[in-house]
């Protein structure tokens, strides 16, 4: 909820609905409930698994990767690669720029960090998917940012603000026809 407008942003519609771009993400028949967003890495050399608030893991991943993990990807060797726990707190940057961090992944190549992610949230009431996630870059092959692009994303109003405004509409409505009742009869 932003602070200073009051308005909201619900992306809880975001971990129920991602993309479909294929049978690229076969699910084990444990995992039938488990829909994972696919990202492909320009630039980067290895396409990237997400899901929002929660864990893309599945039984095939489980040996390497913990259920807490947000995002990953498979290098060149072969091996599942952590790029952050999920998290379900996003943060309102400047009253404007709600952004999700996961953190605490993969060991980075410095060996003292670890891999972490930022996904920037953009509200697009235009885009024709449920949402779009890109890949826009990494830091040191140790941090990695992801624009998520959905109407998902875009605030509303705060459902007590509704009712406010609905009281008040309904207090004017109810003081017009007092007006206009009251006028008629002196």
């Amino acid at each position: 909820t932003n602070p200073t407008s009051g308005s909201y942003i619900d992306l809880s519609q975001l971990s129920s609905t991602p993309n479909r771009s294929g049978d690229n993400d076969k699910q084990s028949p444990g995992d039938s409930k488990k829909t994972r967003w696919s990202v492909r890495g320009w630039g980067y050399g290895v396409n990237f698994t997400l899901w929002i608030c929660s864990s893309p893991v599945t039984e095939k991943e489980r040996p390497s990767l913990a259920n807490t993990t947000g995002g990953f990807y498979q290098n060149s060797q072969n091996e599942i690669i952590s790029i952050g726990d999920f998290s379900t707190s996003p943060t309102l940057l400047g009253n404007k720029k709600l952004t999700m961090k996961y953190e605490n992944g993969s060991m980075c190549a410095n060996g003292r960090d670890r891999k972490s992610t930022l996904l920037n949230f953009v509200c697009d009431k235009e885009i024709a998917s449920e949402a779009q996630i890109s890949y826009i870059g990494s830091l040191h092959d140790c941090s990695y940012f992801f624009e998520v692009r959905s109407v998902y994303a875009c605030p509303t109003s705060n459902t007590t603000n509704e009712v406010n405004v609905l009281g008040i509409f309904i207090g004017i409505f109810a003081v017009f026809f007092i007006v206009e009742f009251a006028g008629r009869r002196w």
